[in-house]
Formats: C-alpha cells, sequence, structure tokens
C-alpha cells in the first residue's frame, strides 16, 4: 500500500488562515483594535465634549470589543465586495456569454446564475459603475480611478453615472473611448467642484439636479437665442448671409458657445446623431 500522508489537526485555539485564491480581489482590511501587552483588547471612537472639544474614548469591555470586531470587519469586507463586484462585473462582454451559450445577454447570465441573490438591474448598474470608475492597483485590489476616494460608494457612483454620457451602444466601445468620457466627467464636474463624489448622497443628488437643470436652462436660451420657431427649427434672420458664412461681428461669446455645446452634449446624451453634430460644432469652434 502506498503511503498516506498524516492530517494534523489544527491545535485547540489555532488561527487557520482561509485558503488563498490569487484570482479573487484581495480585501485591504484595517485593524481598528488595540491588544495591551497582558492580551487586554480596546477600540477607540471620538467624541465632542459640551466645550466643543475632540477627546478620544477608549473601550475594553471585551463582550463589546468582540461585536465591535465583528462588526467593523463585516462593514469593511461590505464596501469592499461591492466595489469588487462592480470590476467582476465590468469584465463580462457579449461575446464570451454567446460563446459559453448563455441566452438572453448579461440580463440572463444574471437571472439564470444568480436568481434572486443578485437582481439583474442591480447587477447592470454596477457594471456600468465598474466600467467607467473601477480598475485595478498593483495588487489586483479593485479601487476606483483616479481622483476619487477609495471611500467613495457605489452608491454615490452611481448617482452621478447619467453624467457621464455613456451612449446606448457604450458595451462596443473601447478602454480607451471609456477613459476618455471618464476624463471629460472629471474635468467638468470633479475637479470645477460642480460635484463633490464625498457629499452624502443627499447632497450629491441635489448637486446632480442642479447640474441637469442648468442644461435644460441652458438649452432653452439657446433656443429662445436663435430664434428657433416651430415649422422648422431655423430662423430666417439669424445672422447668416447668402453665402452660408456666419457674421463675425455677432456678439456672441465664443466661449459661452463652447458652454453651449458641452451642455447640449449632457442634454443629449444617447442620442447618437445629435452627439455626432455637437462633435463637429465643438471640432469648429476650436
Amino acid at each position: 500500500m502506498g503511503d498516506k500522508k498524516k492530517v494534523v489537526a489544527p491545535a485547540k485555539n489555532e488561527v487557520v488562515a482561509p485558503a488563498k485564491n490569487d484570482a479573487l480581489v484581495n480585501f485591504d482590511i484595517t485593524v481598528r483594535t488595540s491588544t495591551t501587552p497582558d492580551g487586554h483588547k480596546s477600540f477607540s471612537y471620538k467624541e465632542r465634549t459640551k466645550d466643543g472639544e475632540i477627546v478620544l474614548k477608549t473601550v475594553y469591555e471585551p463582550a463589546l470589543v468582540a461585536i465591535f470586531e465583528k462588526v467593523d470587519y463585516l462593514t469593511q469586507v461590505s464596501d469592499a465586495s461591492r466595489k469588487a463586484l462592480c470590476l467582476e462585473l465590468a469584465g463580462i462582454n457579449a461575446e464570451m456569454l454567446k460563446k459559453a451559450g448563455i441566452k438572453g445577454g448579461f440580463n440572463g447570465f444574471i437571472e439564470k446564475c444568480f436568481g434572486v441573490k443578485l437582481d439583474a438591474n442591480t447587477a447592470g448598474r454596477y457594471r456600468k459603475v465598474g466600467v467607467v470608475f473601477g480598475t485595478r492597483d498593483e495588487s489586483g485590489r479593485a479601487v476606483w480611478k483616479a481622483p476619487i476616494s477609495a471611500d467613495v460608494s457605489v452608491s454615490n457612483l452611481d448617482v452621478v453615472l447619467p453624467l457621464v454620457g455613456l451612449p446606448k451602444n457604450w458595451e462596443e466601445l473601447s478602454a480607451k473611448e471609456i477613459d476618455s468620457l471618464y476624463d471629460a466627467f472629471v474635468s467638468k464636474y470633479i475637479v470645477t467642484g460642480l460635484i463633490s463624489l464625498d457629499a452624502t448622497q443627499k447632497e450629491l443628488k441635489r448637486q446632480k439636479h442642479d447640474i441637469l437643470n442648468m442644461v435644460d436652462s441652458v438649452a432653452t436660451e439657446i433656443d429662445s437665442d436663435n430664434g428657433v420657431d416651430s415649422d422648422n427649427g431655423v430662423d430666417s434672420d439669424n445672422g447668416v448671409d447668402s453665402d452660408n458664412n456666419a457674421d463675425s461681428d455677432n456678439g456672441v461669446d465664443s466661449d459661452k458657445c463652447v458652454e453651449y455645446v458641452d451642455a447640449l452634449m449632457i442634454h443629449f446624451k444617447g442620442n447618437e446623431r445629435a452627439l455626432e453634430l455637437l462633435a463637429e460644432l465643438a471640432e469648429l469652434l476650436k
């Protein structure tokens, strides 16, 4: 008989590390408890006194410390796992689903394989968030693209996703084209301070609402300024001569025109024809 490998059971109280799978995203868990030299554990938190002073409180109650450790770990894993889920779903494309013979596309894959554990609509939103905002660092962890803070929630990114202006055929875009849309989003809204991804979701929704209202008012202002009528959308007295050359002294601020075009690109998101025309107009304004 061949030699059998002896299975050694772990010693009592020995911590056995779970099997590591390098193909999965590593969770970067921050340990927020402390242990004294004689083995007593504690955790700390900040509190404001009645005088407005910030003080650090430390808790040693064993039962509460034990619960704190578990809850702290689970909340961190929850945040990290949602981010990782976004990135993993972003890696799914139509070609691999077709090759595997799964009918119904992405939604069919989610419904057939995960059922009630993962709603197809939620999975679809997570997938878009992962495609636009997600990437991996050098160690393979799921992270948000710069300059998004590491602790920004998936929910907050889902709120601002419409501002990125993904077209209906976004699945056909290359990674470079997606990055270009993301860079434009950062330039227009993040670095200008119009959007703060670190704000509460309520405040972030207000910021987005203000931006969309501004876009609608700009579109209305353009229609009004250009004298667009209800018959053909063109005013016969629009400052253009018989040779179709725009009047060079028409009193229009070119910088304002650029802002109008940017706003209209958001207003017509998903309308490929309109976006093509606006892109051409943007080139002319340059």
